[in-house]
């Protein structure tokens, strides 16, 4: 915020109260006296330093129940707050208390609730610059150059703003970009897509005419931070606030930000309009939930005769940071080509396809015995084992036989392909043999994972194919995706999110490694029994932990590994590529990224029983960590250097997810808000592409994480350490921001 000397003005003399009709009650009185005194108050804080200010009357809304708040940065010992359980929520309140903020202005806000508003704020006398019909903003003004004490309308104070003395420190205009585009109201021009029947070509329309030009205006002036140099100005206000509400709009109505993920210059500018210490006053100093802005149109719009559109996404599932990054429901997934893949060679598989070289084929794959039969039947339809072969055969025997079938058929088609191709045909890794053998069901189960090796052994290039621990999405659209995943993107199941770290950890180390990872989600609820019944692999365990994984080894070897250490140690070890990403960073003592990880560095901690882990964590690993990001921050932009390597796949995800839970127990950020090297490295891995492939494309708040954690430790009868905030609050950027919980305090 800005704070410039103000010594030159010289101020109105202390008010005297306005008059009221009707008359006040003895308790409206006692409403208004509160008011009154504050009033009184900020007089005498603030005139002998001939210092201007504003109090700003703003519509308020209720914080859900139990809510806490999260701190947006630390208020000042001057910060006052009239109702701590109330979000700050007027755009257009917002909009002029940030230009009178960006002016030199202190600016006060009080709370007003939309549904309770104190008949003082209606009932005051004989002024004409007063309005009463209880509009929001409201203001009372004690600035140098404007006459008027009480004002409604927004208008009307940005009409009256520019006849104050410190106007000129904000009266600049953005040179070279058209005042069409700086000078329009995003809000009002969204608006028409809104309705029921709006214009479908609004979103299309306003990224040509106003994003677009803005995103190159910002991209040719990368010197300044702001419109017109490095502090916010008048044009930074009007534009910005509302580009960020429309664009969260667009998320609400559309499933999609309004403006497009390739803006990246305007994206990076509002989220640095969005954390300047002006917003932070208009918001009190905590993060508002977007989800209530939506609300509060949702619920504000049918009353004034707006028939909407129908919501795309709930209210609830909002993030908090849509109002300046780019956001997509799962509802826009890209298609799944891989998926797709197999499908077409199932299905081109049973169509019957013969050529010269069956019978070779046949026989090198070992399947001579089955007759081309099998083509003229569905193979998932093969209900007896007389269909296969005319023997009596167990359950067991016909699951088996049946997995064998697509194989064959595997075959058949690559036959039918390869007429007159002298390669030889790969059929594949050998498939695991299994005790007790899978019942037919079962083998249907591992199929799918069966189909998914094949397709990949077809290649040369080497391998992984993940078993990941997953859960039940909540509900279907309350994970948003952080980009479209790419064309050959493979999602076993849709409906599941993975939730594990250390499988987590081994796919950001082998995509790192740029080894070809595919992840199979499995359900933590419903494991298939194949997952605990392969037989004849030694680091293969079976007790059904995670990760699992199927490994195809430079050399051609398939290995079955269930142990996140011995994975990683295969890939440091037999992948040649690794060595590029294996550096231990070079000047960082040995003893601060050495096991274990931050994870079970921080367990006691977790459990309630090491309250000094915190403390202590961020004077042996984290400080050191910050002194060598700060020594060349350039350079050092990982802690393989340039780019992400297994060192960070083995530091960030678990630091990510303790990071969040000290605001959940603490009500503050694990790692020190001094790290600020750190938190920009946390940041960079959260967006890298690597981090969004081995979350599955799915922007997972950690919150989502831990309470899965922390109901898993209760059922095993561990003590957690007690919660300062609900888990419901954990934001999103938890993991890799400096957050502090704002917990009202009981009257």
């Amino acid at each position: 915020m800005s704070n410039q000397n103000a010594t030159s003005i010289n101020f109105q003399p202390s008010p005297t109260p306005p008059t009221f009709s009707p008359l006040l009650t003895n308790d409206d009185l006692s409403k208004w006296n509160s008011v009154w005194s504050t009033i009184t108050n900020l007089h005498h804080r603030h005139d002998d330093k001939k210092e201007p200010f504003m109090i700003i009357f703003m519509g308020g809304v209720p914080k859900g129940s139990g809510a806490t708040g999260i701190r947006f940065g630390t208020p000042p010992s001057s910060h006052y707050d009239n109702d701590p359980t109330l979000y700050p929520l007027c755009a257009m309140s917002t909009y002029t208390g940030l230009t009178y903020l960006s002016m030199g202005v202190r600016v006060y806000v009080y709370k007003i609730p939309y549904d309770d508003k104190p008949k003082w704020y209606t009932q005051i006398e004989k002024l004409d610059t007063w309005n009463n019909k209880g509009e929001f903003p409201g203001a009372y003004l004690s600035v140098e150059g404007i006459n008027d004490r009480w004002v409604t309308d927004s208008e009307v104070l940005m009409t009256k703003v520019k006849s104050a003395v410190l106007y000129e420190r904000i009266d600049k205009i953005p040179k070279g970009l058209d005042d069409k585009v700086w000078n329009a109201n995003m809000f009002f021009s969204f608006l028409p897509y809104m309705k029921e029947s709006g214009d479908e070509s609004v979103p299309d329309e306003m990224n040509a005419k106003y994003f677009e030009p803005m995103n190159e205006y910002l991209k040719n002036s990368c010197e300044t931070k702001f419109l017109v140099g490095d502090e916010p100005t008048i044009s930074d206000c009007k534009w910005s606030y509302f580009a960020m509400m429309s664009n969260m709009l667009g998320l609400f109505f559309t499933g999609k930000s309004l403006i497009k993920r390739e803006h990246t210059h305007l994206y990076e500018y509002l989220e640095r309009f969005y954390f300047t210490d002006i917003m932070r006053v208009m918001q009190g100093f905590e993060y508002v939930p977007p989800s209530y802005n939506c609300g509060l149109l949702k619920e504000k719009l049918p009353k004034f005769g707006f028939d909407r559109k129908p919501l795309i996404v709930n209210c609830p599932d909002i993030p908090l940071d849509c109002l300046y990054r780019y956001h997509q429901i799962e509802q826009e997934r890209g298609s799944d080509s891989m998926k797709s893949d197999i499908k077409q060679k199932r299905e081109k598989a049973r169509s019957g396809i013969t050529g010269p070289t069956l019978a070779s084929v046949m026989e090198s794959a070992g399947l001579s015995k089955f007759t081309p039969k099998l083509l003229e039947n569905d193979i998932d339809t093969v209900r007896s084992a007389a269909e296969l072969e005319e023997e009596d055969l167990t359950d067991e025997e016909v699951g088996m036989k049946k997995l064998q079938a697509k194989r064959f058929l595997r075959a058949v088609k690559r036959a039918g392909e390869e007429a007159d191709n002298t390669q030889p045909y790969k059929e594949g890794p050998i498939m695991p043999s299994f005790d007790p053998e899978l019942e037919e069901e079962e083998v249907t189960r591992f199929s799918e994972t069966d189909d998914l090796i094949w397709s990949l052994s077809q290649s040369p290039e080497p391998f992984l194919v993940l078993f990941m621990g997953s859960y039940k999405r909540p509900s279907p659209t309350s994970t948003f995706e952080v980009h479209n995943p790419p064309s050959d993107f493979f999602d076993s199941d849709e409906t599941l999110i993975p939730a594990c770290g250390m499988s987590t950890m081994v796919h950001l180390a082998y995509t790192a490694a740029g080894v070809n990872v595919k992840m199979m989600k499995v359900d933590y609820d419903d494991k298939p029994k194949w997952y605990t019944q392969i037989t004849g692999h030694e680091e293969w365990n079976n007790k059904g932990q995670f990760p699992g994984a199927f490994v195809m080894c430079p050399e051609g070897k398939g290995k079955w590994i269930t142990d996140s250490g011995i994975l990683i140690d295969v890939l440091v070890k037999e992948f040649p590529q690794a060595a590029e990403v294996s550096k231990y960073p070079e000047g960082l003592d040995a003893s601060v990224l050495a096991p274990p990880n931050m994870f079970f560095r921080s367990f006691g901690w977790i459990k309630g029983e090491d309250e000094e882990c915190r403390s202590r964590t961020n004077t042996e690993i984290f400080k050191p960590l910050e002194e060598w990001f700060a020594a060349d921050p350039s350079k050092r932009l990982y802690l393989g250097g340039d780019r992400f390597g297994v060192e960070d796949s083995k530091f960030f995800f678990f630091t990510y997810l303790v990071n969040a839970m000290g605001f959940l127990f603490e009500g503050q950020s694990f790692m020190d808000r001094s790290h600020t090297h750190l938190y920009a490295y946390m940041k960079r891995c959260f967006e890298n592409e690597i981090y969004h492939k081995a979350t599955g494309y799915f922007d997972v708040n950690p919150g989502f994480h831990i309470k899965l954690m922390v109901e898993k430790f209760k059922s095993m009868g561990m003590n957690i350490h007690e919660e300062k905030v609900r888990i419901e609050d954990i934001p999103i950027f938890a993991g890799f921001s400096y957050c502090e919980a704002s917990v009202p305090k009981e009257e």
